[in-house]
């Protein structure tokens, strides 16, 4: 209360306190007695009158400088939850640019933001009214350390999510078929085995000799 309000209230006591000692007619239920004055004796009327005025008036100014005061304080109240909610949230996007910097900008914080918004809901039961109201007004949800938990909650699920679209493409992908018929390893050398014997076979001279050249490297491929 200011001091302007706490000098009011003083003044509105001393005029009720006068009334009472002064105005019996007030005490009245029926208001007659105040009727039967404008006939008896309206000069009084007319002080009575004049004192409930004076003190209507300064009732109204009581309730203008009180609105007035609370207002103010709301407004002073606002600003400093707005500041503390920007520290709060420049500390929890600091945490975020280190410990997980590929959620901390562009469209990879936008999918953060929405699964933070899931979870909340999904998770832990929270309408979008409780949700506004915890994170405007209280500050429940605005804590560095809330972000940081609930951001840790969201990224666990988007990581779950991503292992379960893995799995199921695993599960469901057609097996890699390949041309031809399966050979197994070394079948080529042992065609080129048997092949360069059947030439050698009728092979002479200087042919027949490059050919059991040939013929030794590839027994020597296979393994044979």
């Amino acid at each position: 209360m200011s001091e302007a309000e706490a000098a009011l209230h003083v003044d509105i006591k001393r005029h009720d306190d006068f009334a009472r000692a002064n105005f019996p007619e007030l005490a009245d239920p029926t208001g007659k007695a105040l009727l039967d004055l404008k006939q008896t004796n309206p000069e009084r009327l007319a002080l009575i009158s004049a004192h409930y005025q004076q003190n209507k008036q300064a009732r109204a100014h009581l309730q203008a400088l009180s609105t007035n005061r609370v207002n103010a304080q709301a407004q002073i109240a606002q600003r400093q939850r707005e500041q503390q909610f920007q520290a709060n949230d420049n500390a929890f996007n600091q945490w975020l640019s280190k410990a997980h910097p590929n959620y901390s900008k562009g469209a990879r914080r936008n999918e953060l933001t929405a699964a933070v918004k899931s979870y909340l809901r999904d998770d832990l039961g929270m309408d979008d009214k409780t949700i506004e109201y915890h994170y405007k007004q209280t500050g429940l949800l605005r804590t560095p350390q809330a972000q940081a938990m609930l951001a840790n909650g969201a990224m666990w699920k988007l990581s779950q999510q991503a292992a379960k679209r893995i799995a199921e493409k695993r599960v469901h992908a057609p097996p890699v078929q390949r041309p031809g018929a399966f050979r197994p390893h070394g079948a080529d050398a042992e065609d080129s085995v048997r092949s360069l014997q059947q030439q050698l076979e009728g092979a002479v001279g200087e042919r027949a000799l490059r050919l059991s050249v040939k013929l030794q490297k590839a027994r020597r491929a296979a393994g044979i």
